[in-house]
């Protein structure tokens, strides 16, 4: 999260805008404790990935359909103020959002699709 904000927070200030972050647009849940390992958590990651982000039952992964809802719902409180909105996120998000789901973000990619039912002005 950190290195997000850090990118969100350049960009802001290059852009002379103002920064806001929602919480909702958090990255993926692994279902791991912060104090796992980053093997567990590329574990955690394949299977998500071998799932196409559909988590079975068995799952303690967040599932790509909880991440793209609590995703809209953050992009639904965005002002509808005619100017946009530019998220800075994480590649899961970005995925479940823009529906590029299975196929893997580049590092800093911009990903130009609105979601559905985004207004593009």
């Amino acid at each position: 999260m950190t290195r997000t904000l850090q990118t969100a927070a350049i960009i802001a200030a290059a852009c002379g805008v103002p920064l806001a972050v929602d919480i909702d647009f958090r990255e993926w849940d692994s279902g791991l404790p912060a104090s796992e390992t980053y093997a567990k958590w590329q574990e955690a990651t394949d299977e998500f990935r071998r799932h196409v982000g559909n988590a079975p039952d068995r799952a303690t992964w967040e599932s790509i359909r909880h991440m793209r809802d609590r995703a809209n719902m953050a992009l639904s409180r965005l002002p509808d103020d005619g100017y946009g909105a530019l998220v800075v996120t994480h590649a899961f998000v970005i995925e479940a959002v823009t529906g590029v789901d299975g196929r893997t973000l580049q590092y800093c990619e911009l990903v130009p699709t609105p979601p559905p039912g985004w207004r593009v002005r």
